[in-house]
């Protein structure tokens, strides 16, 4: 069973490289939410991969809320699975999801139960995960843990999402007005002859006389011409 396409996208700038995070906004609305908006509010900003686990590094800001004030429930997608490495989830704990994130480093069924994944690594991102999961540890404390810089908002889906059904465009160009003269001063109509065109009748002027011997015609009828 393939995994869904993700929605969002985001770049955690570290230390050791760029984590490019594809988001499945969609189907992990709750996780995704909280991710993206404290991206956008630079809650990750500073903060460090303090974690190496057997099966997964963590990171994150200490102590700190998610946006709904309080751990969010678990979610689950029977296509979303953390079976390989490169899987971005929260960190769960016995009241909930928080805003502190896991990167399985190898396939971890176990923290199904326990952690929602909302994204996944791609592109080289992997080679990133596997030096920080690498490094020197004291237990699973890292001896020099890695920074993250920065996040930044690539793809940032719920900001899109009010504004997937582009408004109409209207035109700002005045329309064409169409003058029927009733006076008998009124202008002649002056074809220009460009010289580039030699004196070989075109296609589009010979359409103009002919609508001008059809409204001479219909004017001639209605005697709109005294």
């Amino acid at each position: 069973m393939s995994e869904p396409t993700p929605s969002a996208r985001v770049a955690l700038i570290t230390t050791l490289g760029n984590i490019e995070i594809e988001v499945w906004a969609k189907e992990m609305p709750l996780a995704a939410r909280n991710f993206i908006t404290q991206c956008h509010a630079g809650v990750y900003d500073g903060a460090y991969f303090h974690r190496i686990a057997s099966t997964f590094v963590q990171a994150g800001p200490e102590n700190v809320e998610t946006i709904y004030g309080k751990p969010f429930e678990l979610e689950t997608n029977g296509r979303i699975r953390m079976n390989r490495r490169g899987i971005v989830g929260c960190a769960g704990t016995a009241a909930g999801q928080t805003s502190q994130l896991i990167f399985t480093t190898c396939p971890a069924p176990e923290l199904a139960a326990q952690c929602t994944a909302f994204g996944r690594l791609v592109g080289d991102s992997v080679y990133v995960l596997a030096a920080i999961n690498d490094a020197e540890k004291d237990g699973e404390a890292p001896v020099h843990p890695v920074r993250i810089d920065r996040a930044d908002v690539q793809v940032p889906f719920f900001e899109l999402a009010a504004t997937e059904q582009p408004k109409p465009q209207v035109s700002t160009r005045p329309k064409r007005q169409i003058r029927v003269f009733d006076d008998e001063d009124a202008p002649p109509l002056v074809l220009k002859k460009n010289p580039r065109l030699g004196s070989a009748p075109s296609p589009a002027l010979e359409a103009v006389k002919r609508f001008e011997a059809q409204l001479d015609e219909f004017v001639a009828k209605n005697k709109l011409r005294g």
